[in-house]
């Protein structure tokens, strides 16, 4: 039994590390959540949904659910989310709030970003299947809780062409119900976009690197807007991740659109990921 419990611990510990911060196919959607500087480039008014299933056949594999707001001013960017995620044994839910300032100038406009973010993460031991529930081993686990106030900082130079981006978030200090202090590790993340705009297509080309400074991944995607109507797309991870986006806008403005990943972490284990979002976009 203690073998068992021992096995499931290791198993949520690397899912927990790997999901310090969450992962979505469909980065370019959310990313004022790793960089606030972000916050306010996509237009007056953008507010999104993402739901995400992670390796569905996996027992306690990771589940997102997220929704972010954003409003651009003119020259000042306010923004906030929700997030919560499930993986393994472990509940995160995490709220943040942004803060942008833009610098316009000729040809390129500058946002420079802060945020402010608050974490609960729990450790559920009630989750564990055991024959005997009262095993010593299991009883030891109970009510482990921690608290996070966190900040981030972020750069982005941006214009109808093209953007990039600097973030660096989970800047923070944190506390446990259990006296123990446990910090994570702050993340770097760096993304570019180009796009390029015809008579009946819009095509946009994006990738992101992020690293925790112990490793790093990186990932590209490229999609088109199809008569204002369709999305298609797809992309890679470095993780050996390969995605296909299908979606479709109404009225200029509100976006659905479904994602699924493939990928592959030895050759005879591979593991499907699927991701929905809303969206919603005044220019």
């Amino acid at each position: 039994m203690k073998f068992k419990v021992l096995i499931t611990l290791l198993l949520t510990a690397n899912i927990f590390l790997g999901q310090e911060m969450s992962q979505f196919t469909e980065y370019d959607a959310n990313l004022s959540t790793f960089n606030p500087a972000i916050t306010g480039v996509k237009g007056k008014m953008y507010t999104n949904f993402t739901g995400r299933k992670q390796w569905n056949t996996f027992s306690g594999s990771p589940q997102t659910i997220t929704g972010l707001y954003e409003h651009n001013t003119g020259l000042n960017s306010f923004g906030g989310g929700y997030m919560y995620d499930q993986f393994g044994l472990n509940n995160n839910t995490r709220v943040y709030f942004n803060y942008a300032r833009t610098i316009t100038f000729e040809k390129v406009k500058l946002n420079i970003g802060s945020s402010l973010s608050y974490s609960r993460k729990s450790f559920s031991s009630s989750s564990i299947n055991a024959v005997d529930p009262n095993d010593p081993t299991i009883l030891n686990l109970d009510n482990p809780l921690s608290h996070m106030v966190g900040v981030g900082l972020g750069g982005s130079v941006y214009n109808d062409k093209f953007e990039s981006g600097l973030g660096l978030a989970n800047i923070n200090s944190s506390f446990s119900t259990f006296g123990t202090e446990r910090n994570s590790s702050p993340h770097l993340y760096l993304n570019a976009a180009y796009k390029i705009t015809s008579s009946n297509y819009k095509w946009r080309i994006s990738s992101l690197m992020k690293t925790d400074f112990n490793s790093a991944t990186a990932e590209v995607q490229i999609r088109s807007l199809i008569k204002e109507l369709i999305y298609l797309g797809g992309g890679a991870r470095s993780t050996m991740a390969l995605h296909g986006i299908i979606g479709f806008q109404f009225l200029k403005n509100f976006r659905i659109a479904y994602l699924y990943e493939y990928q592959s972490f030895t050759f005879s284990q591979s593991y499907n990921t699927h991701e929905f979002i809303l969206s919603w976009r005044l220019e």
